[in-house]
């Protein structure tokens, strides 16, 4: 490409792009930044890189860098940075290693993503899961993993939040509810949809009514469980008056 295509390419690309040299700090920073953060990016250059990452987030932008440094393709993090007028935005970051002659410690190169607008709208869901007592998660079939919202946790009383397998869901839910629910998993694996209620024993014993709904989606054009990825997507309703009624075993 010609340097005009570059310099066009520089000028309007929304993402921040950065180097850091081999110091810990800037080498380069796109002027995408001036919009984004409001400084010119001869403000930054020779700054450190820590100077504007909020103070909680800087071990994951370290454990990041040590990763690429280790080997690592890509590293991803993400990050609070600081505005020049004071407040601080959510950066989903990527960077890797780039090496040029007699340059031993390489340097690293990132792309920065704003992405305050969906850590909000995050927050916002949390909160309104936290008050409704709704919990959410999504089922990689393929993959058999489990991710949970923080509300699923509580919804089942788990302290810890510990990736969930299947297997750990199932033995929780009440050993005379429990062949209801696979089966009504195993619909979803069909590509219909679910609505069910069952109980949940939590850990401290306690037994809990839960309402589930669930529908799959699959990527492509045909339904092909066995073979074509997709996720089941699920929401685990604990109402005021019923769902949420706790009773002992």
């Amino acid at each position: 490409m010609t340097s005009d295509v570059y310099e066009l390419i520089e000028q309007n690309i929304q993402d921040v792009i950065w180097i850091r040299s081999a110091d810990g700090a800037y080498e380069y920073v796109s002027p995408s930044v001036y919009p984004l953060l409001g400084y010119q990016p001869c403000e930054l250059m020779g700054t450190s890189i820590w100077n504007i990452v909020h103070p909680q987030d800087t071990e994951c932008l370290d454990d990041a860098i040590s990763e690429v440094q280790g080997g690592k393709d890509i590293g991803l993090f993400t990050c609070r940075v600081r505005h020049k007028n004071g407040r601080y935005l959510w950066f989903e970051n990527r960077c890797k290693v780039i090496h040029s002659e007699g340059d031993e410690c390489g340097r690293i190169l990132g792309v920065a993503r704003d992405i305050t607008h969906r850590k909000r709208m995050e927050d916002q869901l949390l909160s309104a899961e936290r008050i409704a007592h709704v919990g959410s998660w999504e089922w990689d079939v393929l993959q058999d993993t489990l991710s949970w919202s923080a509300e699923m946790y509580r919804i089942f009383g788990f302290d810890d939040e510990a990736p969930i397998s299947v297997s750990r869901f199932l033995s929780h839910v009440h050993p005379s509810d429990k062949s209801r629910v696979i089966q009504s998993i195993r619909r979803v694996n069909m590509g219909d949809t679910y609505s069910v209620e069952y109980r949940i024993l939590r850990p401290s014993g306690e037994l809990r009514y839960v309402h589930a709904q669930g529908k799959s989606s699959m990527k492509g054009t045909r339904f092909a469980p066995c073979s074509a990825p997709f996720k089941i997507l699920r929401s685990t309703n604990a109402s005021r008056k019923r769902l949420e009624r706790v009773r002992t075993t």
